[in-house]
């Protein structure tokens, strides 16, 4: 078993991500696992692994391999984020902290009309199991308390330290800059090996684990009461609903939401009580790391994958059960044959095997003979068909099209490759019942930088390390349908992330609109006919772009030009009713619109008080590790949500 696991925040110093990568590790070498660490789209390519597990939300999906979302954030987190929520979106499974999180992430699923495996077990960021320790701390005089913190959203408990100052022996860890207030108790950060949190832990004999407001509302634990239980120590924890549920009378508890005078108080008197009485103590420890060693340790959650990601698997298109005949139309003559090769090969590696090929040539390519008659085994059919050299792109599809006669018809650009499910996950997509009038399904679409040099950045790529991470892959499209964006020419369908039913081009469809560009949004409008389109929500199909060559039809907006109203003329006659909105918004129109954005944002803030607290420290911690204009896109992106 071959796991990649995504570090999200590979520019962050300190980052309990970190930690938690490097205690897959070690757990996967206690179940005979290969477990690698991954930053960007090709680093998982280079491991090629069975499956990637994402960490955080800020990272989607971008590579062919199944790719599971860890859900473990308060919904207060990401849900105002958009681009947070399409990242969700993205993925093929879900692994998912409590039972809260998972009817969220249920209720978002249908919402969108996304059909993929949620786990019913609770991942957790959890720690390894460990066995008891002989040289416990009761045998070396008083225990002392434990905390660490990364406190990424701002000074996060800092009244109570002030009150626990000098009152009690303490060794606290993290950034130092976000302890330079703890003077002698701060006894340096730890590194991010999987071990030595749990070892300093066992050090001091007391951990006291303490959770924000908004993972308190949702019952969500963090790391550090699992490394605490599994160190052997006693813990001092909040009253988070997890923690007296699955531990009680195992650990002892403070009342966070009183004042730092009191909350410092009742921590004070259970050090007293622990160092008065360290074999009871000792036997609540003992009995809250039994518990963790039976219910949550690492090794034992993670064995639980194996069969979760084959349910992933078999919902990706992975291992097709369908049979349907496809056609996958191919225009070739402007391309070398290197990247024709390419593209044929994606369609070679498709797990729905019933496909035929239509090569459509404009212009002759030396070796193709060759090339196709390789794949001969493989494909149902190969039918070359001749267009016109005549730089009308329309052309040659509207020949396929019109050769088309399987049940599903498709078309893969000759620069362009297809995910090895894209064909059955869109062919599953068609079949279900609620796409039974639907003309067309698409995919999601991952926009691929074929040029050296050219990199896409994210807002959890910024840090104070201050590396460039070279990620040649972005997410580019991954969308409801909306007719009314269509309407508008606002594509969200690349034109090789469709797959169409071969019955629903009728004549008048099928009738060549003699375009030089936009031929596949005015397909799109023409089918938009005969009914709504549906989504696969996957990622399937990757547009490369050449940013130094700059070869791409979407570089050439002189073309956009003179094709506007030829391709006004042309939808009007098939009846398509086009919005009196279409051309593009004047700048004073787009500054109003980012007004009323902000505004509309500050409303929503103001009137959901219980999150005000959590979103500010995010947007806190957004400020510090990605910049204000991060920031300032965050609050837009909020303010735009209905």
């Amino acid at each position: 078993m071959k796991v990649a696991i995504q570090n999200s925040w590979p520019n962050l110093t300190f980052s309990a991500e970190r930690e938690f990568i490097a205690r897959v590790k070690l757990a996967g070498d206690r179940l005979g696992w290969s477990i690698v660490e991954v930053v960007s789209s090709d680093d998982i390519i280079a491991a090629a692994p069975d499956f990637v597990i994402v960490t955080h939300e800020f990272s989607p999906k971008l590579t062919q391999y199944p790719t599971l979302g860890v859900i473990w954030s308060p919904t207060a987190f990401f849900s105002p984020d958009p681009d947070r929520i399409r990242n969700i979106l993205s993925y093929d499974g879900y692994l998912v902290a409590n039972a809260s999180l998972r009817d969220y992430l249920a209720d978002l699923l249908l919402a969108h009309g996304k059909d993929a495996p949620i786990s019913r077990f609770d991942f957790l960021p959890s720690a390894l199991s460990t066995a008891s320790e002989s040289d416990q701390p009761s045998t070396r005089g008083s225990r002392s308390l434990f905390y660490a913190g990364v406190h990424w959203d701002g000074h996060r408990h800092g009244d109570l330290f002030a009150a626990l100052k000098g009152r009690i022996p303490m060794r606290i860890h993290g950034d130092p800059q976000r302890w330079q207030h703890a003077d002698e108790a701060f006894a340096g950060p730890l590194p991010f090996d999987g071990k030595s949190v749990v070892d300093a832990i066992r050090y001091c004999g007391i951990a006291l684990t303490l959770h924000g407001s908004a993972h308190r509302a949702e019952n969500i634990p963090s790391m550090r009461l699992f490394e605490a239980v599994s160190a052997g120590a006693i813990v001092i924890s909040d009253r988070l609903g997890f923690a007296e549920k699955e531990f009680g009378d195992a650990l002892l508890y403070v009342d966070a939401d009183q004042s730092a005078e009191i909350v410092s108080q009742q921590v004070i008197n259970h050090v007293c009580w622990i160092n008065a009485n360290p074999e009871v103590a000792q036997t609540m420890a003992d009995r809250g790391r039994a518990i963790f060693n039976r219910n949550f340790a690492l090794e034992n959650i993670l064995i639980r994958l194996p069969p979760f990601v084959n349910e992933v698997r078999r919902s990706m298109g992975l291992c097709p059960e369908l049979d349907d005949s496809v056609d996958i139309i191919i225009r070739i003559g402007s391309r070398p044959l290197s990247m024709v090769q390419r593209a044929v090969g994606s369609l070679a590696a498709q797990t729905h095997r019933n496909i035929s090929l239509l090569i459509v040539v404009f212009r002759p390519i030396d070796g193709l003979a060759d090339l196709l008659a390789r794949y001969k085994g493989r494909f149902k059919s190969i039918k070359i068909l001749d267009a016109p050299d005549d730089g009308v792109r329309s052309t040659p599809l509207w020949i396929g099209l019109n050769a088309a006669s399987a049940v599903f018809v498709g078309n893969l650009d000759d620069d362009d490759v297809l995910h090895p499910n894209h064909v059955a996950s869109l062919v599953q997509t068609l079949r279900q019942p609620k796409a039974k009038a639907a003309p067309l399904a698409y995919a999601g679409t991952i926009q691929v930088q074929e040029d050296d040099g050219h990199w896409f950045d994210q807002i959890n790529f910024r840090g104070d390390r201050g590396q460039i991470v070279e990620e040649r892959r972005r997410l580019r499209f991954l969308e409801a349908f909306d007719s009314r964006k269509m309407l508008r020419f606002e594509n969200f369908i690349q034109s090789n992330a469709w797959l169409a039913r071969r019955s629903a081009l009728t004549s008048e469809t099928l009738q060549d609109p003699q375009l030089i560009v936009a031929e596949d949004v005015y397909l799109y409008l023409t089918l938009m006919l005969k009914g709504p389109f549906v989504a696969s929500w996957q990622p399937t199909a990757e547009w490369n772009w050449r940013s130094t060559a700059r070869d791409n039809v979407m570089f050439s907006p002189e073309l956009w030009g003179k094709v506007w109203e030829h391709l006004h003329r042309k939808l009007a006659a098939a009846g398509v009713p086009l919005s009196s909105d279409i051309e593009p918004q004047s700048p004073a129109n787009e500054t109003s619109k980012h007004v009323k954005a902000i505004l509309r944002g500050s409303w929503k803030l103001l009137a959901q008080p219980e999150m005000l607290l959590p979103r500010l420290r995010f947007g806190f911690g957004l400020l510090r590790h990605a910049g204000p204009r991060e920031l300032v896109y965050y609050i837009l992106r909020f303010g735009r949500r209905h």
